[in-house]
């Protein structure tokens, strides 16, 4: 059997050796705990930065396909235009020759 004292020591050591796994694990938490904050701001960050990506090309597309409509109005207008012109001087000189 063990003796008393040798209980003690053992007992003494056990407890040292919790005390030292215990500080062991709250330095692990504190230093866990100091990255936590850093790395939800990075993955927030990431996040709204491809979501303004997204809506930023969202927006660009929609701008070159207002753009483009713009351009086809303009031209369907100006041909318009020039079409009403020829029968505005067509129907002059059919005037003229008339008198």
């Amino acid at each position: 059997m063990t003796s008393q004292k040798q209980n003690v020591q053992t007992d003494g050591s056990i407890l040292a050796t919790r005390d030292k796994n215990s500080v062991k694990f709250r330095g692990g938490l504190k230093f866990i705990s100091s990255l936590l904050l850093p790395f939800a701001l990075g993955i927030f960050t990431v996040g709204v930065t491809f979501q303004q990506q997204s809506a930023v090309k969202q927006q660009r597309d929609d701008d070159r396909e207002a753009a483009e409509q713009q351009h086809i109005n303009d031209r369907n207008a100006s041909q318009q235009q020039r079409d009403q012109e020829k029968q505005a001087e067509l129907q002059l000189r059919l005037l003229k020759l008339r008198f």
